[in-house]
């Protein structure tokens, strides 16, 4: 079961940002603690509980799947195939190869379930698919140059949800926004950046000029943010292509050994950090020495460290505005 062991993180953080009862989180914990010990049948049904229990979508899916690996394991075929195919229709799209399904593999409806699946995942790795999303603020006007924020999101996110977090800042200081998505596919609606795909990374590239192209930008004011893998390329990519982007805020980002700056970089730019105390030591490692690197680059910069984990500030709405503000003033 590829993603038990890590479903309540998934859920909570990188998928939709979606708070879920202590109920909820209860049922796939114990789901979660049965099917760890061993006990797929009472996993099975626990997991069927919590599928029954949650609104969400994306996390049903995952409850449906998770059920599916149960009931193979303990040689339930009917309820295997079942929730396979429930699974299947809620988004899931990564059935080959985890051997959970040993016991159902070879069944007729089981191939046809991982067919329809791979043919999913093709649509979705073609270029038509992987279009950004655009979103102008009430008070944009063509005659007026505007910012434009470009927005990555994590591991196991899309561009929809991530956008949302942005709109209010948008709103607020005129800004455009693009919310680009990534080319590795997950599920039907979650995705990841493979950080050596150089060709997504072109795409990318050409997704932001093609934007600043159509829209009346502001190009004294492109900023690249980025959550989780979307962090990291902030400092990563974004630097790369810093001819492209003024400046950066990555958000629970982790940071780059090498920090490459490209050779003709816009001046004067600036990264405004936001990270939590409560991430993993080896994730916060890589911030000790962020501030050297970045005055050996010329840059300006507000590292800003939240007692929270790997997630956004409680107060977003009012921090991004303030590294907004920072940023482009």
């Amino acid at each position: 079961m590829k993603f038990s062991r890590t479903i309540i993180l998934l859920i909570a953080v990188f998928l939709n940002f979606t708070s879920f009862s202590q109920q909820e989180s209860n049922a796939y914990a114990l789901a979660n603690k049965a099917y760890e010990n061993e006990n797929y049948e009472k996993a099975a049904t626990l997991f069927v509980d919590a599928y029954n229990m949650l609104a969400d979508e994306q996390t049903k899916m995952y409850a449906a799947y998770n059920a599916a690996c149960a009931f193979a394991l303990s040689k339930n075929k009917k309820q295997g195939l079942k929730y396979a195919k429930i699974a299947l229709e809620n988004g899931m799209l990564r059935f080959e190869g985890d051997k959970d399904f040993e016991y159902i593999k070879n069944s007729g409806k089981f191939k046809k379930i991982v067919k329809a699946a791979d043919k999913k995942i093709a649509e979705l790795q073609s270029p038509a698919s992987s279009l950004p999303i655009t979103y102008t603020p009430k008070s944009y006007n063509k005659n007026e140059l505007h910012p434009l924020i470009v927005i990555l999101h994590g591991y196991g996110g899309n561009p929809a949800n991530i956008i949302e977090l942005y709109k209010p800042l948008a709103d607020a200081r005129g800004a455009i926004l693009l919310s680009c998505r990534a080319s590795e596919v997950m599920t039907e609606n979650s995705f990841y950046w493979d950080f050596d795909n150089t060709e997504a990374l072109t795409l990318l590239r050409r997704q932001v000029e093609n934007t600043i192209k159509k829209f009346s930008i502001d190009q004294q004011k492109v900023i690249l943010t980025g959550f989780s893998q979307g962090g990291f390329l902030s400092y990563d990519f974004g630097f790369k292509n810093a001819d492209l982007f003024t400046a950066f805020l990555p958000v629970a980002g982790r940071v780059p050994q090498v920090l490459e700056l490209h050779q003709q970089a816009n001046k004067n730019l600036k990264v405004y950090s936001i990270a939590g105390l409560k991430e993993p030591k080896n994730f916060l490692i890589g911030y000790e020495d962020l501030d050297e690197k970045l005055d050996k680059l010329n840059i300006a910069y507000q590292l800003k460290f939240y007692n929270i984990g790997h997630q956004y500030p409680e107060n977003n709405e009012e921090e991004l505005l303030k590294a907004f503000d920072w940023l482009v003033e």
